[in-house]
């Protein structure tokens, strides 16, 4: 017969580490809703657990290390030891940068975990760009059709850059106006049109009355 004959032993041996693997997916996930509970202490160790267990069945640079590695950044930041989940979201977001495809909102989280962690120690300089990164795979995903996932970005950042750049910059009306459109088609039209008003309202306390940018608004 042809073919490649399968190593029972390996075959054995990757079936093991894949089971291991999802075994690391689920506690990140339980971590993950621990931490939206605000139960920060019981997710700690469910959350460090969830890291060892895919760095050693899924690998160092697989995707879902990746997604360990940004819930417990959270977790911890949400415990104010920041230091260290600063260098746990690098690392996450070293892994994406290795990945070729980066219009995900899994890729895009470790930017806005960052940059909300920089943005609480007053670094604007340094979350700025982490921002506009995660606003534009956002709009992205918003152009091909995915609105959804479009929102989970735009959510995170809009008190990041309400946050940053003031509750009143164009940089927020923008936010504002693309988080509006994903909500649009999403048939969503009364939430959508709040922000929609939000928007206009700050374009014009900020332009002059006769700028385009008040009249594409309206």
């Amino acid at each position: 017969l042809g073919g490649t004959a399968v190593n029972p032993a390996w075959a054995a041996k990757e079936t093991k580490a894949q089971a291991r693997c999802e075994e690391g997916s689920k506690s990140n996930n339980l971590a993950g809703v621990l931490y939206y509970q605000e139960r920060y202490k019981e997710a700690t160790p469910l959350a460090r657990r969830a890291l060892a267990i895919t760095e050693k069945a899924c690998g160092r640079n697989h995707p879902m290390t990746a997604k360990a590695l940004n819930n417990l950044g959270l977790i911890l930041h949400a415990q104010n030891y920041s230091s260290e989940a600063e260098q746990l979201l690098r690392r996450a977001l070293a892994i994406w940068k290795k990945i070729e495809s980066s219009d995900t909102p899994d890729n895009a989280a470790p930017l806005i975990s960052l940059a909300m962690i920089l943005s609480d120690q007053h670094r604007f300089a340094e979350a700025k760009p982490l921002l506009e990164r995660a606003s534009s795979v956002a709009g992205a995903l918003q152009m091909t059709g995915n609105y959804v996932e479009a929102e989970s970005l735009y959510r995170p950042a809009l008190p990041l850059t309400e946050k940053i750049f003031g509750p009143d910059s164009l940089e927020t009306s923008a936010i504002l106006t693309r988080l509006g459109v994903t909500l649009d088609y999403q048939r969503r039209y009364d939430e959508a049109e709040q922000l929609f008003s939000r928007s206009l309202q700050i374009k014009k306390r900020t332009l002059h009355p006769n700028d385009v940018r008040i009249a594409d608004s309206l």
